[in-house]
């Protein structure tokens, strides 16, 4: 593992502010995290053994992009390397949605990779959707582009105000062999706001990913959360949501696909604070060969949050004999009148299903991925909007073909 204190020495060169320094406190005193932390366990952390990810000072080379083609009817705000690409982006005036960019706040980090991108963030993105707006979508594009030995580190904020809602679309996607993205999202959900979001991850030649994504709901307040991520090197998700406010609603839907060498992990925190609120958890993992995705699931129900209704599901399915899966899904309560579950399984593709497909005219790599597009399924049939449903059915299609089969 890289010292953390190369790490140090860069940020406290370029860190500035109140909050920066807060944060370069709480990485000293944390350090970097390894596979020892029970958080970070399946975590790929071999790209921080290397030399030291440099953060790109320079933002990136703006005439250089190839910026993805939109792909909803909402408006659009592209990032560069968490700044905004005006020439690319739609003007949201009208849209209800104030953008500004805002001080970095003092906040406590989750690990030593957290307070890394607080110190080096600068100044995070914000969103805003204030009381009285009227909003439909928006679809924001995080594009990421650098040298392989550099990180970019990128915070955004999202607040809902009370009694509003939104429909977002966000897409994380690599435009170059970037090393190391490193990206922190915090949500506010005012009382009886509503958010729904469509996450697709991409980052293609990128080397070291970790996202991490809080999210807190007041009273009243609800979210959707469907994603669907591929990955390049080594991926981490992290999802912490705290259901703050009496009835507030979550789901977490996703689905996560671990190529040839690659390795994925799911991180999801969720914890009921407050009474009769409720939370569900759908998961699906495949791994191709020499693949690894991993799941760690826990639901934590306070003392007093009585009425809590919270449920887990994930199932992984290992279509390579070379393939791994791994999952941890944990329930701490400390109340009593709850209706909580969860539960996980692990197997291979059923081979008795594939002779019979085989025996009605029905090549065997197409057989595996039909019986592997139907395990997913599951997870598609539960995005309520048709353009994300079948836009992740059209990229785990080409990725099924791209990792059916191999070598034994």
């Amino acid at each position: 593992m890289t010292d953390v204190a190369a790490y140090l020495d860069e940020a406290r060169k370029i860190a500035a502010g109140t909050g920066a320094v807060a944060a370069l406190k709480q990485l000293e005193a944390m350090g970097l995290p390894t596979n020892k932390l029970e958080d970070w366990r399946y975590t790929d952390l071999r790209p921080l053994r290397k030399e030291p990810f440099r953060a790109l000072a320079d933002g990136g080379a703006e005439a250089e992009i190839a910026v993805p083609e939109s792909l909803s009817s909402w408006p659009r705000l592209v990032l560069l390397n968490g700044r905004c690409l005006r020439d690319a982006s739609d003007d949201l005036s009208g849209t209800g949605i104030d953008m500004t960019q805002t001080a970095p706040a003092v906040d406590l980090a989750s690990d030593g990779i957290e307070a890394l991108n607080f110190a080096l963030a600068g100044e995070p993105f914000q969103l805003n959707v204030d009381a009285g707006a009227e909003t439909k979508g928006l679809e924001l594009t995080l594009v990421f582009d650098g040298a392989p030995d550099r990180a970019v580190h990128t915070r955004i904020l999202l607040r809902l105000a009370s009694g509003t809602s939104l429909d977002l679309w966000v897409r994380v996607v690599g435009s170059g062999p970037l090393g190391w993205i490193n990206l922190v999202e915090k949500i506010e959900l005012e009382k009886d706001s509503r958010l729904r979001i469509f996450m697709d991850i991409d980052p293609q030649s990128s080397d070291f990913v970790t996202i991490a994504e809080s999210i807190r709901l007041a009273a009243g307040a609800r979210c959707e959360h469907h994603s669907i991520k591929r990955s390049a090197g080594s991926l981490r998700h992290m999802i912490r949501a705290n259901l703050a406010g009496p009835r507030a609603n979550l789901m977490i839907n996703g689905a996560a696909l671990a190529g040839h060498n690659q390795t994925l992990a799911t991180v999801i925190e969720v914890t009921h604070s407050a009474r009769d609120a409720s939370s569900q958890q759908f998961f699906r993992n495949v791994a191709a060969k020499k693949g690894s995705a991993s799941f760690q699931g826990r639901i934590v129900v306070c003392e007093k949050a009585d009425g809590t209704d919270a449920h887990q599901s994930n199932k992984n399915l290992l279509i390579h004999p070379t393939a791994k899966a791994n999952a941890k899904p944990e329930l701490l309560i400390d109340a009593d009148d709850v209706q909580c579950s969860h539960g996980t399984s692990t197997g291979q593709l059923d081979e008795a299903a594939i002779f019979y497909l085989g025996q009605r005219g029905i090549p065997e790599l197409q057989a595996r991925a039909f019986l592997t597009t139907a395990f997913l399924a599951d997870i598609f049939e539960r995005i309520p909007d048709q353009d994300f449903a079948d836009f992740c059915r059209s990229q785990s299609d080409p990725w099924l073909a791209n990792h059916q089969g191999g070598e034994k």
